[in-house]
């Protein structure tokens, strides 16, 4: 093979490619998304409870080759907001309209409706002392129930034991002891949002009697002293105590007996028996700075 054939096909060899790139290269059509008719959502009513959230979805659009982009609006943002993804946040007690619009075509929409509910945030049983109950041997006692907030929607509450051996509580909080022991009463929301326990401790051997040490005492401003307790007999079953101050500003006890001096003065400070209410006090003057004698 000669030195110009080898030449003319390398000629027509290079120029094979770049036909060939050529066409790679050419310019693509693409088509532009078409505009919706009509636009489907995930829900077309929701109902939240304060703090929750969830998110709305386009679900399907008309014709199926239309473009999806839509924004998303809230009708109360007070009541629940909604961002550019579609996450919906419950704010407050209410109905709000989530809308969704079609970027494209803006007369296309869909709309979400969106009850928000309060739900109950606590549980508070005004009758007992530190959530424990204790009740003699075949006697009963009535719960008495507050729950917050108040505009909550669903303020029912159902009422579990976990021993009926030792205490049953009925559908209105009636609780009776029914032996010896202690149970756990369990007092929920109706909307499962809110939950308190209670200890019920029913005594076999019951407390006649509560003293305390020192009966009177004085302290400073800022100073501290514990009560000593005793109740009797030594083998009660519920010996539990609860310490209370005739004058808070005077001063202060904490539930282990610890008495602190708030402010010049005189209180009295109760301790109380959970069983059979016994009580005995000491009385707590309370000065500037201490007398020397």
């Amino acid at each position: 093979m000669g030195k110009n054939v080898k030449i003319r096909i390398m000629a027509f060899f290079l120029a094979f490619l770049m036909a060939c790139s050529g066409l790679t290269s050419m310019p693509v059509e693409v088509q532009a998304a078409k505009k919706p008719t009509k636009i489907t959502v995930s829900a077309s009513t929701k109902t939240l409870y304060v703090g929750d959230s969830f998110a709305l979805k386009v679900k399907s659009v008309k014709p199926q080759n239309a473009s999806k982009a839509v924004t998303y609006t809230s009708s109360n943002k007070s009541i629940a907001t909604v961002n550019s993804k579609g996450k919906v946040t419950a704010k407050k007690k209410g109905k709000v309209t989530i809308t969704v619009r079609s970027k494209l075509n803006k007369k296309v929409r869909a709309k979400c409706t969106v009850t928000v509910k309060q739900q109950v945030k606590k549980i508070t049983v005004k009758n007992v002392v530190n959530n424990t109950a204790v009740i003699k041997k075949g006697k009963t006692l009535k719960l008495k129930c507050s729950v917050s907030p108040s505009n909550a929607n669903n303020k029912k509450l159902t009422y579990t034991t976990n021993k009926k051996s030792v205490a049953t509580v009925d559908k209105n909080g009636k609780i009776k002891a029914k032996g010896y022991g202690t149970a756990k009463i369990t007092i929920r929301s109706a909307d499962k949002k809110a939950k308190a326990t209670i200890t019920v401790k029913v005594p076999k051997k019951a407390v006649t009697k509560v003293k305390v040490t020192p009966t009177k005492k004085t302290i400073t401003v800022g100073g501290t002293f514990r009560l000593n307790t005793v109740v009797s007999p030594s083998n009660a079953s519920v010996k539990d105590v609860f310490y209370e101050s005739s004058n808070k500003k005077i001063a202060v006890v904490d539930q282990k007996g610890k008495v602190k001096g708030v402010k010049k003065g005189t209180a009295i400070i109760k301790v109380t028996t959970l069983d059979g209410k016994k009580t005995a006090s000491c009385k707590v003057t309370v000065q500037e700075t201490m007398s020397v004698s």
